[in-house]
């Protein structure tokens, strides 16, 4: 097609989306000067749809917060040599005690973290 044809298209669709829009909004406007109780049970419906929306938005950031912190708490990075471990279970005061340790007297922390049952 040419590029005049897909502009001659384009243009009917948006003239047939605004006419069905516009025609949308006038069957409503009359359905609910008809039935003034509509009016209020589409309120209703708007807000009670908007509400749960946004509440399922902020449950799942939350528990995205929550898996990107159990992931931080579960690995491990070694600046030393470069290295990142995946642990088998969080890491306790004792295990980080234990770690710090070891990099202070240049020790090899791999060591550490598989004699504590980490890796």
């Amino acid at each position: 097609m040419k590029l005049e044809n897909i502009k001659i298209k384009a243009q009917e669709m948006k003239a047939k989306v605004v006419y069905e829009f516009d025609g949308l909004k006038f069957k409503t406007a009359r359905a609910i000067e008809k039935y003034p109780e509509i009016a209020g049970a589409i309120t209703i419906g708007v807000i009670s749809i908007t509400g749960m929306a946004i509440k399922s938005a902020v449950k799942m950031h939350c528990s995205n917060a929550a898996i990107e912190r159990r992931r931080i708490e579960r690995t491990y990075y070694d600046p030393a040599t470069g290295a990142h471990w995946d642990l088998k279970r969080r890491a306790t005061n004792s295990d980080r005690e234990a770690i710090h340790k070891c990099k202070q007297e240049d020790g090899d922390v791999y060591e550490v973290l598989k004699k504590r049952h980490l890796i």
